[in-house]
């Protein structure tokens, strides 16, 4: 039914239940598997100290290292490969735009992540992503 297949890891619990749904999914329709980081340093992270940049960068590289590690575990217990992506920007909008540009037939999000005050002030990322993909979304929680 499905031959490809996005999946956004942001390396929270709930990305880790996406992951392992996307990837049961994947394995069972012999489908392409596309696990997305999405990585965003906001523009208040350059207000404050000087070196405030580089230690969200710090943090950043190890959050997708951690993310990445999980998603690894995940795929490799499952039995199935997955080709791991890096993508900068607001995440639903970068999940969308990988979507459509590999013609994937199904998005897979977690119903929430680490972005508690993002989802406060803008929505929730899965959210923008039911809203506007263009394939099918499935929300898992």
């Amino acid at each position: 039914m499905f031959k490809r297949v996005v999946v956004g890891n942001d390396g929270s619990d709930n990305a880790v239940q996406a992951i392992e749904t996307a990837a049961e999914i994947a394995k069972a329709d012999n489908a392409e598997l596309i696990v997305a980081h999405v990585w965003h340093l906001p523009a208040t992270a350059y207000i404050g100290a000087p070196y405030a940049p580089l230690d969200l960068s710090r943090q950043m590289d190890e959050t997708k290292k951690s993310a990445n590690d999980r998603a690894g575990s995940v795929l490799e217990r499952i039995g199935i490969e997955g080709r791991l992506v890096e993508l900068e920007g607001n995440p639903a909008d970068a999940i969308i735009g990988l979507a459509d540009d590999e013609e994937a037939d199904l998005i897979v999000v977690g119903s929430r992540g680490l972005g508690a005050v993002e989802r406060f002030v803008l929505g929730s990322t899965s959210e923008r992503i039911v809203r506007h993909a263009a394939c099918p979304v499935l929300v898992v929680r």
